[in-house]
């Protein structure tokens, strides 16, 4: 009998195509829009969407979380479970959006009411697209995720444009307009879906289970915010929004490796969260290996091309090659904690992986207020490498407490050791395109030495059930 390829390898791959194609198309986006906007608007732009990242955390107390455990303890009944939760983050969201404009109106914030109102809409339509992704993905749905990984990102950019071509005066409004409404016409159709055919809209026996669950996680992924997305606003507060501009471009292109990251991390979640339910965890190791070569020959490919890349996405004001050695890095630092996050989440401790995400950002806006006004940017990029340092060990001794012997550490230590000499080798050689681009090939031949080499375990890995 002919053996199927892995369904969660399979989903993978579709994650992973679908969401290079939405990248794409974001990268498609910022040629457009550092050419059809101001330097000063694109930098405050990036701004108000690092404002609107920060607010998706809020708007709905992060119920996805709470609905991903409720795929294990809730299996019979979860249709009931997704309706009900959505109606909480309804209400949610009204509480959060009716306390932050009477806030605005106390304090006096220096923002304008449509700006506000409109990242709070954006902010949950964010909220409402991930909360039917994640459900789509623990019931491994890829097709239609991969639908709703792209066409948010598709909607925001063609809307923006016509906007902004329709209303080149007020570039600024006419694109953040556009983008609301992209993301918008995604949630509506998706929230009309989850709400079809179910009367189960409150049940205080599903919010308790899930506000105990999700509400703990709002101040990691606030904090996770505040790490990825802090410094845009603190560049534009202690520095510049031109400045700005060119942190938010060259983050993009660093950016490529955390989205092939996210696109895998919903597989990865269901698997791991398998094995530990099963107590079927002696794959790990492997998985933890195969993972880390692939994320380093990705790694090193974004790296030597990206000059090549920025020099297509913007024009020559934009040009800082010296981001790009530690927006790698800390990609590939992304990529190492999340083996633990996600085992962290399992165990439901939530808690003490929101402490360590906490003081990791605590540590991140302390160095920014010290050398952003003194280095600019580029400061920025290193402290947020630093905060990522400082967020792996945090998280990896909690999980070591509930399962020391799950990851391995060498493997840890010989893909950061290996990214870490490419960025060093990379700000030595990056105006010679032969020696980067012979340094890649020579990265690749040796990888394919090793697979070569240990081809039955991949096979093996592939074929498997889970």
């Amino acid at each position: 009998m002919k053996q199927k390829i892995n369904p969660l390898l399979k989903a993978s791959i579709y994650y992973i195509f679908g969401n290079g194609i939405g990248q794409g198309v974001i990268l498609l986006g910022t040629v457009i829009f550092t050419r059809i906007m101001s330097q000063k608007d694109y930098g405050l732009y990036s701004t108000y969407y690092s404002v609107v990242s920060i607010l998706t955390t809020l708007v709905g107390a992060n119920l996805f979380i709470g609905l991903n455990n409720a795929y294990i303890d809730y299996k019979r009944d979860i249709y009931n479970v997704r309706a009900s939760l959505l109606v909480l983050s309804m209400v949610v969201f009204s509480v959060i959006s009716v306390g932050a404009i009477l806030l605005k109106s106390a304090v006096g914030w220096d923002i304008s009411q449509f700006m506000l109102i409109m990242a709070l809409l954006h902010a949950y339509s964010f909220f409402l697209v991930n909360y039917f992704n994640n459900s789509a993905n623990m019931e491994n749905k890829y097709r239609i995720k991969t639908v709703f990984m792209l066409l948010p990102n598709i909607l925001q950019i063609v809307l923006s444009v016509l906007f902004i071509w329709l209303f080149p005066r007020v570039a600024l409004n006419a694109r953040i307009s556009g983008s609301v409404m992209g993301v918008g016409v995604c949630a509506l159709c998706v929230t009309l879906y989850m709400l079809k055919g179910q009367r189960c809209f409150f049940n205080k026996e599903y919010w308790i289970y899930a506000l105990k669950i999700s509400v703990p996680s709002v101040l990691s992924s606030i904090s996770y915010m505040l790490m990825q997305q802090s410094d845009k606003i603190m560049i534009t507060s202690f520095y510049s929004a031109e400045e700005t501009a060119i942190y938010a471009l060259i983050y993009n292109v660093g950016y490529i490796l955390y989205a092939v990251l996210q696109a895998t991390n919903g597989v990865w979640q269901v698997w791991i969260y398998r094995a530990l339910d099963n107590q079927k965890t002696e794959n790990v190791k492997k998985i933890q290996k195969w993972y880390l070569l692939v994320f380093v020959q990705m790694a090193f490919g974004l790296l030597m091309v990206s000059p090549e890349i920025v020099k297509i996405l913007a024009p020559e004001a934009y040009w800082k090659f010296e981001y790009i050695a530690p927006f790698i890095l800390g990609s590939c630092l992304m990529v190492m904690y999340t083996f633990y996050t996600t085992v962290g989440l399992f165990y439901k401790k939530a808690g003490k992986v929101s402490l360590c995400v906490f003081i990791a950002a605590v540590v991140n806006i302390v160095l920014n207020c010290i050398f952003i006004p003194c280095f600019g940017g580029v400061a920025a990029a290193y402290t947020s490498v630093f905060s990522y340092i400082v967020l792996f060990f945090g998280v990896r001794r909690v999980v070591q407490k509930i399962n020391r012997d799950l990851f391995s550490m060498k493997y840890f230590v010989l893909f950061f050791g290996a990214v870490a000499a490419g960025c060093m080798l990379f700000e030595m050689v990056y105006e010679k395109i032969i020696l980067r681009y012979g340094a890649y090939m020579i990265l690749l031949l040796l990888s394919m030495v090793y697979m070569l080499a240990n081809k039955k375990e991949i096979v093996a890995l592939v074929r498997g059930k889970e």
